[in-house]
């Protein structure tokens, strides 16, 4: 019977404990779902200094949640609150020596540095899973070290739990993720293909993600699920009354930075340098937290309008107000398979769709499928330009792109999510 089915949820960021809500709202939606659907649903998950419950405390609270002391985390996290209000900013980038030595760290540690701790959560895990007597393990990556406990706990408990490894970011077929010295390199991929060989499902968010794995590996096609991150349909409004704004309004929700302190940074440098050459009076308003270099401020100021962020399930309504909504995205390794949580937001506020990246990415590919947006090559300046000129043609003519949520059901995360419940014992 579904209502005495278990399920441990082993994450190392959950709120309050981490700082984007991109990185956790995969793991709380669906352990939202599964409560919904009379699982009962156990969380284990890193504990550092809090820094947000982004609107969601109430939720937690139905979720038997237990958070493991982690030094890495409140280091982490500490640095995030030392440093976000550096430079006037709203959010200030990570201090450049603490990331010289992280990354130096991160290098020689097999997969990363989380490795050390995880005894901590796989003694917590075994007692879980013995105490309740837990047959499903989800374990949800990244960090890809998070997936070493659920190897170890494969490797005790075999057959007696059904392991499932949900990747939300790939491991060693992107470049983004991999070693850059040979042994560290080989010593990574090896430690993967153990875990791939013994998992009982791959659980993968962009296709790319299965096709590069198979390739690199082995074929896990036969044991792999494909789910979507998704829109929540609890956050759709009712019926859109569409407005224009006086002056071509361009929204963004979410981190922006234009200094690169991580690999996995996003610099919408380039799209910025597109604005400056438009000839037409434009307005991009960010919601979130920003580090935005004073020569882009100047440079923008009277384009640029930078507000605070705003709690995930109160966003919807600011979309709305917005005449385009915009995912950008610079980097163009492991550029194929991304696909921003923040286009199914979108879709709820029925607005359409920006998407200035490198060619190819799946979150383009899904806006032109749906005919949903635009798409723009944010390395070719003058494609960006001449995209921005046809939107704005449309804008003023009031003909942009317009569709209906109850189109695109099948990018809810209720439907993704709906995938994983015949897989549980």
């Amino acid at each position: 019977m579904t209502q005495s089915r278990n399920i441990l949820i082993i994450v190392r960021d959950f709120p309050p404990y981490y700082h984007s809500m991109g990185g956790i709202v995969r793991v709380l939606k669906l352990a939202q779902f599964l409560t919904n659907h009379g699982i009962n649903v156990y969380v284990l998950a890193a504990k550092g200094k809090a820094i947000d419950y982004f609107g969601y405390e109430d939720l937690i609270k139905k979720f038997k949640v237990t958070y493991v002391d982690d030094p890495w985390q409140a280091f982490y996290n500490d640095q995030y609150l030392k440093y976000r209000d550096k430079r006037n900013t709203l959010y200030g980038s990570h201090n450049p020596f603490v990331n010289f030595f992280r990354n130096i760290i991160q290098e020689v540690c097999i997969p990363d540095m989380g490795r050390f701790l995880v005894h901590k959560y796989v003694t917590q895990a075994k007692y879980f899973i013995q105490q309740h007597n837990i047959k499903n393990v989800f374990v949800s990556s990244p960090p890809h070290s998070t997936q070493v406990i659920g190897l170890e706990l494969k490797k005790y408990f075999k057959d007696k739990i059904k392991l499932f490894t949900d990747y939300r970011d790939s491991w060693n077929t992107t470049a983004a993720s991999q070693k850059r010295l040979l042994v560290n390199r080989w010593l990574s991929e090896r430690l993967e293909s153990r875990i791939l060989a013994l998992t009982d499902y791959l659980i993968y968010c962009s296709p790319p993600m299965l096709t590069k794995i198979n390739q690199k590996f082995f074929s896990v096609s036969e044991k792999s699920l494909f789910m979507m991150n998704g829109y929540d349909q609890n956050m759709i409004l009712s019926p859109l009354q569409r407005t224009r704004n006086k002056v071509l309004t361009i929204g963004f929700f979410g981190r922006m930075y234009t200094d690169s302190h991580t690999r996995w940074s996003i610099n919408p440098a380039p799209f910025f340098m597109a604005l400056m050459k438009f000839a037409k009076p434009i307005k991009l308003v960010i919601y979130g937290p920003v580090s935005i270099d004073p020569y882009w401020r100047n440079a923008l100021k009277d384009i640029l309008e930078i507000k605070a962020p705003v709690n995930h399930n109160q966003v919807i309504p600011l979309m709305r107000q917005c005449d385009v909504l915009l995912v950008v995205y610079s980097e163009k390794e492991g550029a194929d398979e991304f696909m921003s949580g923040k286009i199914f937001d979108y879709m709820v506020a029925e607005r359409p769709i920006l998407v200035v990246s490198p060619k190819g990415v799946e979150a383009g590919k899904l806006v032109q499928k749906e005919n949903i947006g635009y798409v723009a090559d944010i390395h070719d300046t003058k494609n960006v330009i001449d995209v921005l000129n046809q939107i704005y043609t449309l804008w003023e003519k009031d003909e942009l792109l317009s569709y209906s949520i109850k189109s695109l059901e099948q990018y809810s995360r209720q439907y993704q999510y709906s995938k994983l419940l015949p897989l549980l014992d």
